[in-house]
């Protein structure tokens, strides 16, 4: 498996994970961050984000993506978590691509 694939991969597994967490927060049962999977932290070391700067536009980008799956229908899920996490995957390189043309 290709790096490209392996971070599409996780960030799918986490945005399926947060869709679970949303849901059982919406009936009560909020885990208060407890069960945060922290997998933006293995995507950025995959990434090789190392600039503080950085790190806090690409988190806040990683994010809204995670907040976007809120949106889909589990019967959906698997369908569209792929292509959520493909254009997650995309907008986090060109986060770095501009980052690196900058120089931060």
């Amino acid at each position: 498996m290709k790096n490209k694939d392996l971070i599409i991969q996780l960030i799918k597994q986490d945005l399926k994970h947060q869709k679970l967490v949303s849901g059982l927060a919406q009936v009560g049962l909020e885990d208060r961050n407890f069960y945060d999977l922290e997998i933006i932290s293995i995507v950025q070391d995959l990434m090789q984000i190392t600039n503080d700067d950085l790190t806090d536009t690409f988190t806040d980008v990683y994010y809204s993506f995670m907040k976007e799956v809120s949106n889909v229908e589990v019967a959906e899920l698997e369908e569209k978590t792929l292509a959520i996490a493909s254009r997650c995957y995309e907008m986090l390189r060109s986060v770095v691509k501009i980052a690196e043309r900058v120089g931060a």
